[in-house]
């Protein structure tokens, strides 16, 4: 659900993080100079992502596991 939430980079910076598509993993480098942004900018926007990720495994296992 957290890919259906995120804005257009943001979407574009997870595919390329993980390779989806067919396509390689990028460096933060490589989808900064793609995007147009700093790597830093690329990489603070992939550990926000990272961490809604988490949250979503984290907000289920406690639902499961009644925590």
């Amino acid at each position: 659900y957290v890919y259906n939430d995120l804005d257009p980079v943001g979407r574009k910076i997870l595919d390329m993080k993980l390779g989806r598509n067919g396509r390689s993993p990028s460096s933060n480098e490589d989808i900064a100079i793609k995007l147009n942004m700093s790597p830093a900018d690329v990489s603070n926007k992939a550990a926000r992502i990272a961490k809604s990720i988490l949250d979503g495994v984290n907000t289920n296992e406690k639902q499961i596991y009644g925590q």
